[in-house]
């Protein structure tokens, strides 16, 4: 039975917010405001949030920084300057502490993209203090790129799916191993 590639909790969203480009087909979510406005209605944060074209290099550069992160995290590269990325979003999209009921969270603070930025800042905190941010990976097909997340009891997977993908790269991989042997 194939496993679900959702994330808990709110790591689902940052789930969502990498999958708003589409490696497969092409498309990117966040090429224009009405994509990514479309994009935020659908995950019920764009009340109060008014976007224009100079909130979306911000949004699209926290979105590489994570991809790059969850290709490493499922062994496909390197970590380039994502770190440095994550840090700077964090210094423009303030986060507050809210002591309500079931402890201690971090909340967006701030107005217009910061609030985006800090929530999804808030999950990938959260994900990394409970252990979860290395489960969420990148499919490590290059011609799919799709975020998932790793839900195998040795935190293995480096597929989206064993069907389609894991399937393809398998297949990819035994023709090049016949291929060296001949």
């Amino acid at each position: 039975m194939e496993q679900s590639s959702e994330a808990p909790d709110d790591l689902e969203n940052v789930r969502g917010f990498v999958n708003t480009l589409d490696v497969e087909y092409g498309t990117d979510r966040l090429e224009t405001v009405g994509g990514a406005v479309a994009w935020l209605a659908e995950m019920g944060w764009s009340e109060g949030i008014g976007l224009d074209d100079g909130d979306l290099e911000p949004l699209r550069r926290l979105r590489e920084a994570f991809r790059f992160q969850l290709l490493d995290h499922a062994g496909h590269s390197g970590l380039d300057d994502s770190a440095a990325v994550i840090s700077e979003m964090g210094r423009i999209a303030p986060l507050v502490v809210d002591a309500g009921v079931g402890g201690p969270k971090l909340s967006p603070g701030g107005s217009g993209v910061a609030v985006i930025l800090a929530r999804l800042l808030a999950a990938y905190y959260a994900a990394s203090v409970h252990g979860r941010w290395a489960r969420l990976k990148v499919c490590g097909n290059d011609t799919c790129g799709w975020a998932y997340y790793d839900h195998s009891r040795n935190g293995s997977r480096r597929w989206c799916s064993s069907k389609g993908c894991g399937n393809l790269m398998a297949a990819r991989a035994y023709r090049d191993r016949n291929r060296q042997d001949s």
